[in-house]
C-alpha cells in the first residue's frame, strides 16, 4: 500500500530551488526564498498542487513556501523560456510585484504538457487523444513507454532550442485527474425530445447542428470535432466556463463582429474539481478568487448538461523543476526518489479525484431539477461517438506529418498501443438518475 507520508517527507526534498547564478554555487540550494507560482483564478488542480506544496515542502525544509498568485502572468512568465523566463520577467518591469524583491529567486511551477503550446503534442501529454488509452495506459506510456522521454525534450527544445541543455527544467508528472464531462449546451440551439433538450440521434442531423457553430472545446478532442463535424473551435483564455456563457467569446480576434454564445462549453476542469466552482446554496459558477457572479449558469440559457464525456478521460499535469537545481542540489537517491514518488501521487490523485466528483455531479443534478433543464446522466448518442471514432484514426494520422513533434508523439503511443479507437471506460462512482 502507497504510503503517502513517506512519499511527502520524499518528495518535498527537492523543492528548496536556488537563485539562479551563471557558475552554478552549491551553497544557493539552501536559499531561503521558495516561491510557489500558480494561478488561483484556475483552481483546476490546485487543491492537489497546494496540498502536495504546503504540507511537503515547508516542514522538511524548515520555512513556509511563498504563494504567488501570478494570475494571467504565470502564463507570461513561462511561456517560451519557463525557468528561464521568469527570471527574466522579474528583471523586467512585468514582473510579478510579489516576486520583484527576491529576483534572482527560487521557484517551483506547477503547470502542465499545455505549457508546451496549443497543439497537437502538448494535448496528447496532457490528456493522450480520444479513444486511445485509459488514464492507467497513459500513466505506463509516460514512465515505461518512452513518452515522458519525448515530453522533456519538447521543453528542451522551447526553453534554449536544442533537444539536450542546461537552461530548461526537468519535467515531472504529479497529479491526474478524473474523466471531463460531456459539456454544458445552450438549450435554445439543441432539438427537443419529450420533454428535453438533446443532442440529435443521427449523423446527419449532428452534422447540421454543429456545423459552422462556435463551440469552445479544447485539445484534440476539439481538433476531431473540428475536422469530423465542422465546429468552429474558439479556444480562448478563460477563468471557468461561466465567462463564455455570460459573454460569449470572440471568435475572429476583435474584427468588430458581436461576441458569439457558443453551442457548447468544454469545462477548464474535470468533474472533480467541479465542486470548486460551485457557490452554494445553489449552483453559480464562480471564479475562486472573485466574488459570486449574479446568475446561475442555467439562467444564462445553457441549461442541458452531458455527464460523460469522450474527449478527455484525464488530465496530467507537472512540477517544472529547475534542472540546475535538479542536477547539482539532488543526489542520485533524492532524485530517483522524487520520480518515483511523483508517479505513486498521480495514481493517488487520480482516484482521490474521482471520489470528489460525486457530491458536485448531485448537486448539479438537483440544480436541474429546479431549473427545468435537462440533466443527461449518459455520454454523447453512440452514432455521433461513432461518426467520430471512424474519422479518428485516418485525422490523427494525417496529423503526424514526417519530421513534425506529433510524429515522434503519435509513433511512439502506437508503438505502446496500437491506436484502435474504441470507447473508454467511464469511472462509475456516483449513482446519479437520469432527469425524469
Amino acid at each position: 500500500m502507497f504510503n503517502k507520508k513517506i512519499f511527502l517527507v520524499l518528495i518535498s526534498l527537492f523543492l528548496s530551488s536556488p537563485a539562479w547564478v551563471e557558475a552554478f554555487d552549491t551553497a544557493t540550494c539552501q536559499d531561503p526564498k521558495v516561491h510557489y507560482l500558480f494561478r488561483k483564478d484556475v483552481p483546476t488542480f490546485q487543491p492537489y498542487a497546494a496540498d502536495f506544496v504546503h504540507n511537503v515542502l515547508g516542514p522538511i525544509i524548515g520555512q513556509t513556501p511563498v504563494d504567488v498568485d501570478a494570475g494571467q502572468g504565470l502564463n507570461a512568465a513561462i511561456a517560451g523560456k519557463f525557468i528561464t523566463g521568469v527570471r527574466d520577467a522579474c528583471n523586467s518591469s512585468e514582473c510579478l510585484t510579489e516576486v520583484a524583491p527576491y529576483a534572482p529567486f527560487a521557484t517551483v511551477i506547477a503547470g502542465s504538457g499545455a505549457t508546451l503550446g496549443a497543439n497537437l503534442s502538448s494535448d496528447a501529454f496532457v490528456s493522450n487523444i480520444p479513444f486511445n488509452m485509459s488514464a492507467e495506459e497513459h500513466w505506463s506510456w509516460l514512465h515505461d513507454g518512452g513518452g515522458l522521454a519525448i515530453e522533456q525534450e519538447l521543453y528542451n527544445k522551447i526553453a534554449c532550442g536544442s533537444t539536450t541543455c542546461a537552461d530548461t527544467v526537468v519535467v515531472i508528472p504529479f497529479v491526474m485527474t478524473t474523466n471531463e464531462d460531456g459539456l454544458w449546451w445552450r438549450s435554445e440551439d439543441l432539438p427537443m425530445q419529450g420533454e428535453h433538450r438533446v443532442l440529435p440521434n443521427s449523423v446527419a442531423e449532428a452534422e447540421s447542428l454543429f456545423a459552422g457553430k462556435v463551440m469552445r472545446f479544447f485539445g484534440n478532442g476539439g481538433r476531431l470535432m473540428q475536422n469530423r463535424f465542422g465546429i468552429i473551435n474558439s479556444v480562448v483564455g478563460g477563468t471557468n466556463p461561466y465567462s463564455f456563457m455570460l459573454n460569449g467569446v470572440d471568435h475572429d480576434n476583435n474584427s468588430g463582429t458581436p461576441n458569439v454564445f457558443p453551442i457548447g462549453v468544454d469545462f477548464l476542469t474535470p468533474l472533480g474539481n467541479l465542486d470548486v466552482f460551485i457557490e452554494r446554496p445553489g449552483i453559480i459558477f464562480t471564479n475562486a478568487a472573485s466574488p459570486a457572479f449574479p446568475d446561475k449558469a442555467t439562467e444564462l440559457g445553457y441549461n442541458t448538461f452531458y455527464l460523460k464525456g469522450w474527449h478527455q478521460d484525464f488530465d496530467v499535469y507537472e512540477l517544472l523543476v529547475d534542472k540546475q537545481y535538479f542536477d547539482n542540489c539532488l543526489d542520485a537517491g533524492q532524485q530517483a526518489a522524487l520520480k518515483d514518488a511523483a508517479k505513486a501521487f498521480m495514481l493517488e490523485s487520480r482516484e482521490a479525484d474521482i471520489a470528489r466528483q460525486c457530491q458536485a455531479i448531485k448537486d448539479l443534478r438537483e440544480e436541474f431539477k429546479i431549473s427545468g433543464g435537462s440533466f443527461h446522466n449518459k455520454s454523447w448518442p453512440r452514432k455521433i461517438l461513432g461518426a467520430l471514432k471512424d474519422r479518428a484514426s485516418t485525422f490523427f494520422a494525417a496529423q503526424a506529418t514526417p519530421g513534425s513533434d506529433f510524429k515522434r508523439v503519435f509513433d511512439s503511443l502506437n508503438a505502446f498501443k496500437a491506436y484502435v479507437p474504441h470507447d473508454i471506460g467511464w469511472p462509475d462512482t456516483c449513482e446519479v438518475a437520469e432527469q425524469q
